[in-house]
């Protein structure tokens, strides 16, 4: 006697899809019982729209099963985000299952409107370096940690979801030191990034190169809106130590403005015209002055309501170094 099922019936959508992409049974049955009635009822008429462009990056009923543990810790007004560019901006490097699942156990410490910026940004940068499912479960646990130590306001999940894979925990009196069970996490980067709290909110230390901080601080000099630095009467506060490989590092004290450009664009689209020339300015202005930044691309340029006008700033000079004009 044929067993009875049980499953729901395949929407007419998936269908569609599942003829497309040519998708195995488990990976139908997973996006039919699990995605598809997570989904808001404003979704049915592009569910085929947003759908197809998470399958142009992965098939993988594993990975389905965690983008459905994704989608009800995301608001209904960023669940479009996600599906947009959140995840494509993520699968797009094929991270394994086990990865993207690590990824997922940091969302509910972290502020709703960082969370599709997780996937956006911050699981795509860490995974630039194509790290191993055991570093990316440290860099997870270390941002948790972090979070855990502050708490889940907006600037905090920000600094913890764009800093994956290099933000350290360590009290400012520790700062020549790594924790030793980081050692091995660390070395992913050339950098490291420690924010500070209380009365320095929003103040954070980037510890980088001799060379990238010069090419930083003459771009600074140049008149190019950077990071800014915390200047004090001596001018711009840093200092020079040995790490404990011996190389030399230099402790920058800077200010964590302005967010994301693409963040920014999203709540005010009527600015992209400026926001965009302003960045094009910066990149040949730079140029111009001897300035190889190493990464400026969009997820390294932030905005800053100032006057209620936007100033655009390249940020992250941790590649950066001098070239002959």
């Amino acid at each position: 006697m044929q067993k009875r099922r049980e499953n729901r019936e395949i929407h007419p959508t998936l269908q569609e899809l599942a003829q497309t992409y040519a998708l195995e049974p488990e990976t139908i049955n997973v996006i039919n019982e699990k995605v598809i009635p997570k989904l808001p009822a404003k979704f049915a008429p592009l569910l085929d729209r947003e759908l197809a462009r998470i399958l142009k990056y992965s098939k993988d009923a594993k990975t389905w099963r965690v983008i459905a543990k994704i989608i009800p810790g995301i608001s209904r007004k960023e669940l479009w985000y996600l599906f947009k560019t959140g995840l494509p901006e993520t699968l797009k490097l094929q991270p394994s299952p086990e990865a993207l699942e690590n990824a997922v156990k940091i969302m509910p410490l972290l502020h709703k409107g960082v969370r599709v910026s997780l996937f956006e940004y911050g699981v795509p940068k860490l995974l630039e370096s194509n790290p191993s499912n055991e570093e990316v479960k440290k860099s997870i646990e270390n941002a948790a940690e972090y979070l855990k130590r502050h708490d889940s306001s907006f600037f905090h999940s920000k600094v913890a979801v764009e800093n994956l894979g290099r933000l350290s925990v360590e009290e400012v009196k520790r700062l020549s030191f790594f924790k030793p069970e980081l050692q091995d996490h660390l070395k992913i980067y050339s950098d490291k990034l420690i924010p500070l709290s209380g009365k320095l909110e929003n103040v954070i230390i980037r510890i980088i190169k001799p060379s990238a901080f010069e090419a930083w601080k003459h771009a600074f000099e140049n008149g190019v809106p950077v990071e800014p630095f915390c200047v004090g009467k001596r001018g711009i506060i840093y200092s020079k130590f040995n790490d404990e490989m011996g190389r030399e590092r230099v402790r920058v004290f800077a200010r964590y403005a302005g967010e994301r450009m693409r963040d920014y664009l999203r709540k005010n689209p009527k600015q992209e015209l400026k926001v965009k020339k302003r960045m094009n300015a910066i990149l040949k202005r730079l140029e111009k002055i001897g300035v190889e930044h190493g990464h400026a691309h969009e997820g390294n340029f932030v905005v800053e309501s100032v006057n209620g006008k936007p100033l655009v700033r390249v940020i992250d000079f941790s590649l950066a170094h001098m070239v002959p004009t």
